[in-house]
C-alpha cells in the first residue's frame, strides 16, 4: 500500500503534461456525483462562503468593500435595446442576481425573484469633451461601486450606460461579492456578448439552458460537506497552519490603527519586459507553474520585508471543480490560506517544490470555508487586522471578449473603489508584453508613495530569481530599497518600518526627486526630464540661476546615478505611468514641465498621462531641442540595437556623453544600458492622437541643431489649445551648455 502522503509526493512530482493526462483517465473512470436540481418547496439556505459575506455585512452595514464592479468601454454602433434585453436574458437565466438575503429563523436564507426586465438607465453625456470621457466615467463608476446594499432587499445587480457619443458608451455594472466572484465576472461578460450578438440580428438567445442554479449547490453543499469530509479537511488546514504566526509583520508607514479600516487605493503596474519565459521554464522543472512561481517570489520579498520565515498569504480559489459550476454565476470562491516557508535560506527553485506542495495540497482541500478554519485555530483575535492572512496574492486567468457581433469593441475600464479588504493585496494578469495588474492597499497603513517602491523591488527580484534560480536568496544580487538606505541609526527592528519610509516626518522619500533643490518658499515646481544618457546632475547648477519663486526638481530617472541598479525603461508608455504615479504627491502646488530631446517627447506624454488619470497639470510644458511628437524622429534609423562599435561611434557624433563614459571600459558597463534604453523609448515611440493640452507650450531651440530646427519646433503648434512661442538660441544641440542662462531666463519670465 501507498500511503497518502507519499502519493501526494508522486503527484506533486508529475509534469504537467502527465499530470493532465492521469486527470483525464481519472474523470473518465469515476465521474462526480451531480448535483441535483432542488426541488420547488425547499428552504434555500446560504452557502458557507455566502453565511460569511453576510454576517462581514452585519458587522459593519453598508460597507462598499465587498461591491464587484466593472465599467466597460463600448466602442462602435451600439443597439442600447439588445443590451438591455441582453442583461435580462443574462438575469433570467441565473437565478442568483435575482436573490435576496432576509433573515429568517435567525439564519440568512436565499428569497429568489421571479425575472423581469433589467432597466438601463442611459446618461447622455455628450456634452463632455472627448479628453474628460475616461476621467467622467472613472468618477461615475466610482461613486456606483461606494453606494451599498441591502442584501434583506436589493437586487445585487445595478447597471447604468454612458452614452458619450453614438459610437462611444461606458458600461458600469455593480455586484454584490454574495452574488458574484471573479470568475462569475468572465461568465456574464460571456453571455452579454453572446446574447447581444443574437438579438442585435434578430435572433434568440443561442446559449442552452443552465443544468443547475446556485441555489441547488447551496443545498448540496450543505449535504456533502459534513461529517467526516469536514474532519478531513479541518485536519490537513490545522496541521499546515498549527505552528504559523497569526500575522505577518509587515513594515508600514503609520502607526496600526486600533480597529481596521477598509479604506484602500490602487496602485496599477505595468511590468514590460520581465524574464517570463525563463521564470515559466524555472517552474516547469520543478513541476510548477507561473503562478506559484510569481506566488514564491511574492513570499519571498514579504518575508525580506518583515523579517519572518513563517506567514501565510491568502489567495481566492475559484472552487469550481463539478462541470455544472463551469459556466455557473455564483460566490463560489473560497480564500486559502497558503503558508510561506522561507527557513534556511532556500534559492528559489527549492522554494518553488516548497510552494507547489503547498499550492497542489491546498487545492486538494479547497473547500473548507475560511470562516470553518478561523473558528477551528482560533487565533488570538486583533481588531486591527484581518485573522490568519492580512496580504492577498491572485493571478488572473479570464480575458474578456474581444466584440460583440463584429461591430462592437470592449475595453474593460479600470476603476479604483478606494477599498481595500487586506493590509495589502496583488493583483497580477499575463500578457503578451509582461505583467500587468496593481498593488492594493490600505490607506490606514501605507501612503501612496511606498507601492511604486514595493512594485519595483518586486519587478527586481522577480529579474534575480529568473537570472539565477540556484543562488540562495541571501547571495541574490537584489536588494530592496529599504536596505539600501538604512542606517545604524535607524534599524528596522526599532521602526517597524523600511528606512524609505522614514527620511521624512511627513511622507517617505521619493528615489524620482532624490536631485531636487528643495525651497520652502517657492510658488512654482520645475520638473525636469533629460536628454538621452542624461542624469539628474545635469540640472543641478541650474538652481543658483532660478528666480527663488521657482523650486528645481530634476527627475531621476532607473538606471543612472543612485538609481544605476535599477533597470532602465525602455518603452515611453510604462515609463511615463510610472513618472505620473511617483509625481502625484509632489503636484500640490503650481508647476510646469521642462523636457530635452528625448525629455521633451517624455514631459508632453507626461502631461498627457496626467490628464487621463484626473491629476493637476502643468501650467507651462518647456520642450528643448527636439521636433514635435507626431513628426518622424529626424534619426531616421534606430540605433539603440546596433554593435557597441557603431553605437559608440553614433554616441560620438551626437555628442552630450563625455568622451571619458566612451573611452573607460568599467564607465562603459555602467553607463552603455542607460544610453541604449533611453534610444530605445525614443526608436520605438509611436505618437498616439489626442486631444490638444490645455497648458502653454514654448519651443527652445538652438539655431545650429541639425535635429531640431525652427520648423520642427513650430510643428508643436498644434498640441496646446493655448498660448505658444518658438524661440532659437545661440548654439547646436545642446545649446543650453555651457551656459543655460538664455534659457532659464525664457522659463522665469514665462511665469
Amino acid at each position: 500500500m501507498v500511503d497518502s502522503d507519499e502519493l501526494k509526493r508522486r503527484l506533486a512530482s508529475l509534469s504537467p503534461e502527465k499530470r493532465a493526462l492521469l486527470e483525464k483517465r481519472m474523470a473518465a473512470a469515476v465521474r462526480p456525483a451531480s448535483i441535483p436540481r432542488r426541488a420547488p418547496a425547499d428552504r434555500t439556505p446560504v452557502s458557507f462562503s455566502q453565511r460569511r459575506l453576510w454576517f462581514l455585512d452585519q458587522m459593519e452595514p453598508g460597507n462598499p468593500a465587498y461591491n464587484v464592479f466593472r465599467g466597460v468601454v463600448l466602442r462602435g454602433p451600439l443597439n442600447v435595446d439588445a443590451l438591455e434585453r441582453s442583461l435580462s436574458e443574462v438575469v433570467r437565466r441565473h437565478e442568483i442576481l435575482r436573490t435576496t438575503f432576509p433573515l429568517e429563523a435567525g439564519e440568512p436564507v436565499q428569497r429568489i425573484a421571479q425575472p423581469v426586465s433589467v432597466a438601463l438607465p442611459v446618461d447622455e453625456m455628450t456634452d463632455v469633451p472627448a479628453a474628460l470621457h475616461r476621467e467622467q466615467a472613472e468618477k461615475i463608476a466610482a461613486a456606483e461601486a461606494a453606494n451599498a446594499f441591502d442584501l434583506s432587499k436589493d437586487r445585487l445587480l445595478k447597471a447604468r450606460l454612458l452614452c458619450f457619443s453614438a459610437d462611444e458608451h461606458i458600461l458600469v455594472l455593480v455586484m454584490h461579492h454574495i452574488a458574484v466572484d471573479g470568475w462569475s465576472v468572465g461568465i456574464l461578460f460571456r453571455e452579454l456578448v453572446a446574447h447581444y450578438d443574437a438579438f442585435s440580428r434578430g435572433l434568440e438567445s443561442p446559449l442552452p439552458p443552465l443544468p443547475i442554479q446556485f441555489a441547488d449547490y447551496a443545498l448540496w453543499e450543505r449535504s456533502q460537506f459534513s461529517g467526516e469530509k469536514m474532519e478531513r479537511q479541518l485536519d490537513y488546514w490545522t496541521r499546515q497552519l498549527a505552528s504559523v504566526p497569526p500575522f505577518l509583520n509587515l513594515p508600514s508607514d503609520k502607526p496600526r490603527p486600533a480597529v481596521q479600516s477598509s479604506h484602500g487605493a490602487r496602485y496599477y503596474l505595468h511590468l514590460p519586459g520581465l524574464p517570463i519565459d525563463a521564470l515559466k521554464a524555472a517552474a516547469r522543472r520543478e513541476s510548477a507553474t507561473l503562478y506559484m512561481a510569481l506566488l514564491a517570489a511574492f513570499q519571498a520579498l514579504l518575508g525580506r520585508y518583515a523579517g519572518q520565515d513563517h506567514f501565510a498569504v491568502g489567495s481566492p480559489m475559484a472552487c469550481r471543480e463539478m462541470p455544472e459550476l463551469e459556466n455557473l454565476i455564483g460566490c463560489f470562491s473560497n480564500t486559502l490560506a497558503l503558508r510561506a516557508d522561507l527557513s534556511g535560506n532556500p534559492y528559489f527553485r527549492e522554494l518553488l517544490r516548497r510552494v507547489r506542495e503547498t499550492v497542489v495540497g491546498g487545492l486538494a482541500h479547497q473547500t473548507l470555508p475560511f470562516d470553518r478554519l478561523v473558528e477551528a485555530l482560533n487565533p488570538k483575535r486583533d481588531p486591527s487586522r484581518m485573522a490568519i492572512v492580512q496580504v492577498n496574492f491572485r493571478l488572473l486567468t479570464v480575458p474578456l471578449p474581444p466584440s460583440a457581433g463584429g461591430r462592437i469593441e470592449f475595453e474593460f475600464l479600470e476603476v479604483d473603489n478606494r477599498r481595500c479588504k487586506f493590509d495589502l493585496a496583488l493583483e497580477l494578469v499575463e500578457r503578451s508584453d509582461g505583467l500587468a495588474g496593481y498593488l492594493e492597499y490600505n490607506t490606514g497603513l501605507f501612503y501612496p508613495e511606498t507601492m511604486p517602491l514595493i512594485a519595483s523591488d518586486y519587478e527586481d527580484l522577480l529579474r534575480a530569481v529568473a537570472t539565477a534560480p540556484d543562488t540562495p536568496f541571501g547571495e541574490l544580487a537584489f536588494v530592496p530599497r529599504f536596505e539600501r538606505n538604512r542606517t545604524a541609526a535607524t534599524p528596522l527592528e526599532v521602526h517597524r518600518k523600511p528606512a524609505y519610509l522614514r527620511t521624512s516626518q511627513h511622507a517617505p522619500a521619493n528615489p524620482w526627486f532624490s536631485a531636487r533643490r528643495a525651497r520652502p518658499g517657492s510658488k512654482v515646481r520645475l520638473f525636469c526630464l533629460p536628454y538621452a544618457g542624461g542624469d539628474a546632475v545635469t540640472f543641478l547648477r541650474w538652481s543658483d540661476s532660478l528666480p527663488a519663486e521657482i523650486e528645481l526638481f530634476p527627475i531621476l530617472l532607473p538606471g543612472r546615478g543612485a538609481r544605476l541598479r535599477e533597470p532602465a525603461y525602455t518603452s515611453v508608455s510604462p515609463l511615463v505611468e510610472a513618472m505620473a504615479q511617483a509625481l502625484r504627491p509632489a503636484l500640490d502646488k503650481k508647476f510646469a514641465l521642462l523636457g530635452i530631446s528625448t525629455g521633451a517627447i517624455l514631459s508632453f506624454e507626461l502631461a498627457r498621462s496626467l490628464r487621463r488619470r484626473g491629476y493637476p497639470g502643468p501650467s507651462h510644458l518647456f520642450v528643448c531641442c527636439c521636433e514635435a511628437p507626431h513628426l518622424p524622429p529626424s534619426r531616421s534609423e534606430p540605433i539603440h540595437d546596433l554593435p557597441e562599435a557603431e553605437f559608440l561611434e553614433k554616441l560620438r557624433h551626437f555628442g552630450g556623453t563625455p568622451d571619458a563614459a566612451l573611452e573607460d571600459p568599467e564607465l562603459r558597463r555602467l553607463v552603455l544600458p542607460a544610453l541604449r534604453a533611453d534610444f530605445q523609448l525614443r526608436d520605438t515611440y509611436a505618437f498616439a492622437h489626442d486631444a490638444p493640452l490645455a497648458c502653454p507650450i514654448s519651443a527652445i531651440g538652438g539655431a545650429g541643431d541639425p535635429f531640431a530646427d525652427r520648423a520642427s519646433l513650430e510643428a508643436w503648434r498644434r498640441h496646446t489649445t493655448a498660448a505658444f512661442n518658438v524661440s532659437m538660441l545661440p548654439g547646436g544641440h545642446f545649446f543650453f551648455n555651457p551656459d543655460p542662462g538664455p534659457l532659464l531666463r525664457i522659463v522665469a519670465e514665462s511665469f
